[in-house]
């Protein structure tokens, strides 16, 4: 039945039909506890519009055991969830531990940066630009050693451009100015 429900979560995410996709993964978090379906529900959920669905169906931080371990997009998913809900205390407060374990991660700055600019912290996120501009392109690991990723990786660019929008959103104008 698990495999069923995977399949129905990936031609849902394939074909955008979000519904489909949350109800499958949804369903694959009542027959198995492992963290994966969990965080793969919680997308969608947010996906939905739903973040307080997302935090209840996300697995607890931090990811320590196993290959999701590696996986730094999801301190910004919890991060995404906290903002929806206007949490941006909570939001910086998911965020940090991931900035901790992975300080070079892209999507974790990203998700850094537009929590500090909702909290006002123009100075904190400005610097937040300035360090993701001076990082190396992003690497995965494989068993023989590091690889670029280029297609669809996080880039300096998208930390500012986030950044920006999110000093803007927040009356922070000269700030977003600086940031692009």
């Amino acid at each position: 039945e698990y495999e069923r429900h995977f399949g129905e979560w990936l031609l849902g995410d394939l074909h955008g039909r979000r519904s489909e996709a949350y109800r499958a993964a949804t369903e694959m978090t009542r027959l198995v506890s492992h963290p994966v379906p969990r965080v793969m529900a919680g997308w969608e959920a947010l996906k939905m519009n739903r973040p307080e669905e997302a935090l209840r169906l996300l697995p607890p931080l931090p990811f320590d055991r196993g290959w999701w371990r590696h996986w730094a997009w999801v301190y910004e998913l919890y991060g995404w969830a906290f903002h929806s809900l206007e949490e941006h205390r909570g939001e910086l407060a998911a965020v940090l531990p991931g900035r901790q374990r992975f300080p070079e991660s892209l999507e974790v700055i990203r998700a850094e940066a537009r929590a500090r600019a909702a909290l006002g912290e123009e100075t904190e996120v400005l610097r937040l630009v300035e360090e993701a501009s001076t990082l190396s392109p992003p690497v995965a690991l494989r068993s023989d050693g590091p690889v670029k990723i280029t297609e669809g990786a996080v880039s300096p660019a998208s930390v500012a451009w986030a950044a920006a929008q999110e000093l803007e959103t927040h009356g922070q104008d000269d700030a977003a100015e600086a940031a692009r």
